[in-house]
């Protein structure tokens, strides 16, 4: 009620914050603490966000980029790793699909002789070289 008068509570725990250590979360509160009581008596809050903003870069410096991410249950606490993308497949149409399987028989292979050249057709169109 006495915002502006009184220093706000500042909570990192009510955000999307599990993945952060907790040294950079008390690194980030005792800088924003060291702010507060110079902005005591005015609207401090979008103040102490482009403080954050500005040192982000020194706040997180101890954060690596990818780390596992801990998910407790009721009786064990279980470390799932980070997801890398997949990678999509690519969506063949009917028509695609169709000429594929065409060209295989059976069993996944192309037929004897697929890349065979008839030998007859060939040498009619080369000529005899007498």
């Amino acid at each position: 009620e006495d915002y502006p008068e009184t220093p706000p509570q500042v909570n990192l725990d009510t955000f999307y914050n599990k993945h952060i250590y907790d040294n950079v979360k008390s690194k980030i509160n005792e800088g924003l603490q060291e702010q507060i009581p110079d902005l005591l008596g005015c609207a401090m809050t979008y103040t102490l966000f482009e403080w954050v903003k500005e040192n982000y870069d020194d706040l997180v410096a101890e954060q690596p980029e990818s780390q596992p991410v801990t998910q407790v249950t009721e009786e064990k606490t279980v470390v799932v790793e980070v997801a890398k993308k997949k990678e999509k497949k690519e969506q063949l149409t009917k028509n695609q699909k169709r000429k594929i399987f065409d060209r295989l028989d059976a069993s996944g292979e192309r037929p004897r002789g697929w890349d065979w050249v008839d030998v007859i057709r060939h040498l009619s169109q080369t000529g005899s070289q007498n």
